[in-house]
């Protein structure tokens, strides 16, 4: 990670996009590039960077953002899959809203991109995905993969009928999905049982 702490320091929009052009160049040349996935942007609406995305203002400052690096990426690797917006929770009015920017600025993602990360996401999940595949409808948007790039809570992690709850809803709706990092490395998100002697 090219950020030494977490949550990273916005430092403007040339910063940025210089460390994701350093970043893109460099996995660019490597053997695996046609496999990777760029997701420029993880929790834009955290409020850390762009304060309240329902505000007008701050989405028109995050889509700007998205546009340069955008653009910046497919500079260097005009086939890259780049995904987004990577909003830490699923909210369909903001996934209307940033679309209909991209779709205005010829940016719309390759593959759709937020977080499950609340008490009941598990429940919720199947519901934020008929609204999300709606609002691709909506649109005029051909349906796009998805990626859940962090779901569970860090109490989930490690428990089995938790963990099976998500995994059978990201399969029934045929998502990609990836376990949220809360603690322990090295055991595929504590999914891997320690050694028995």
């Amino acid at each position: 990670d090219i950020y030494p702490d977490w949550y990273y320091k916005y430092e403007g929009q040339e910063d940025y996009v210089a460390k994701v052009t350093e970043m893109t160049k460099i996995l660019a040349e490597q053997s695996y590039s046609g496999k990777l996935i760029y997701c420029p942007f993880n929790e834009s609406d955290n409020g850390e960077w762009y304060g309240d995305l329902d505000e007008e203002e701050n989405m028109l400052a995050f889509h700007e953002d998205w546009s340069a690096v955008y653009s910046a990426i497919r500079a260097i690797d005009e086939d890259a899959v780049i995904a987004g917006p990577g909003f830490m929770r699923y909210d369909g009015e903001l996934f209307r809203e940033f679309y209909a920017l991209c779709l205005e600025g010829g940016n719309l993602p390759d593959m759709a991109v937020w977080h499950e990360l609340s008490s009941d996401s598990y429940y919720k999940f199947e519901e934020h995905y008929d609204d999300y595949r709606a609002a691709e409808e909506e649109l005029g948007i051909e349906d796009m993969p998805i990626c859940i790039s962090e779901y569970g809570q860090m109490s989930d992690n490690g428990i089995p009928g938790k963990m099976l709850q998500y995994i059978s809803a990201f399969e029934s709706k045929k998502v990609y999905a990836c376990i949220a990092y809360w603690r322990l490395a090295d055991n595929l998100g504590e999914l891997a049982a320690d050694s028995s002697t």
